[in-house]
């Protein structure tokens, strides 16, 4: 009978002891450690239901244990926080600092035009012989800068002198070689005789209308700043006779003919262009 009443007590004991080893937690494994297959967990009996007299059962708890490594490092186990969805990119090198203004490039400056181009007309005075005007003034038209038109108007042995010239122009520079034709005509004395005295002796002519064909070379220069000038040179052909002897020595005559029948050209000529 004494032992009878120890029974009940003893059994609950025996009982508590086996369901907290059962449902004790086993270590997680070290991060190190490859995972090995957890063994089948061993299921619990079925608690037996406790005789009235018998006290609440109290079930211990065991926390898990900690690795060396996460001992050292309490965060080194905590996942890797997820990226925000609004997280903006980190600045790069192009858009942390701010590029500075690009400069102007000036664009690169066309060469200038000719001058004959930009000065297409000039006026000059010019002295010569068997020129355009004799003793008179030139005027030019510059058509393009390789071509230009000369007219001229003054007085020359021939009387009243006209003159017009196509001229052109070897280069667009300042200064340029040109090559000339041009037509002259000279008035003459109009049919009056002329009455003149050569070693003391006199004689008496008529000069008729004069014509004549000239071709001439030389250097014109115009300059940026307006200045004109040309020298040229050539020959000059009579297209018609103009000279009658009316009284007098032919041999005095002769002096007379080579300043009214052309020949050699000799001209210069100073002026303004615009």
């Amino acid at each position: 009978m004494g032992l009878s009443r120890f029974l009940p007590v003893i059994g609950t004991c025996v009982l508590t002891a086996h369901a907290v080893f059962a449902q004790q937690p086993t270590a997680a494994p070290s991060p190190s450690t490859p995972a090995q297959p957890a063994a089948a967990a061993t299921q619990p009996a079925p608690a037996q239901s406790a005789p009235p007299s018998a006290g609440p059962v109290t079930t211990l708890e065991n926390p898990t244990s900690a690795t060396p490594a996460e001992a050292a490092d309490p965060g080194a186990g905590d996942p890797a926080p997820a990226p925000s969805a609004t997280a903006q990119p980190p600045p790069t090198a192009a858009t942390s600092e701010t590029a500075a203004p690009a400069l102007p490039v000036a664009a690169p400056k066309p060469p200038p035009a000719p001058v004959r181009q930009i000065r297409k007309y000039a006026i000059a005075g010019e002295i010569g012989w068997n020129s355009l005007a004799g003793l008179g003034v030139n005027g030019t038209y510059n058509v393009i800068p390789q071509l230009s038109l000369d007219a001229g108007a003054g007085l020359c042995m021939v009387g009243y002198k006209l003159g017009v010239r196509l001229r052109g122009n070897v280069l667009e520079s300042e200064w340029t070689p040109v090559i000339g034709v041009g037509y002259l005509f000279g008035s003459g004395t109009a049919g009056e005789t002329t009455r003149t005295e050569i070693e003391d002796e006199e004689i008496e002519f008529r000069l008729f209308h004069s014509h004549y064909v000239q071709g001439v070379v030389g250097m014109n220069y115009t300059g940026t700043e307006g200045f004109a000038f040309m020298v040229t040179a050539g020959y000059a052909w009579l297209l018609r006779e103009n000279f009658q002897l009316v009284s007098g020595p032919e041999d005095k005559a002769s002096s007379i003919k080579p300043m009214v029948h052309g020949g050699v050209v000799l001209a210069t000529s100073f002026g303004w262009a615009f």
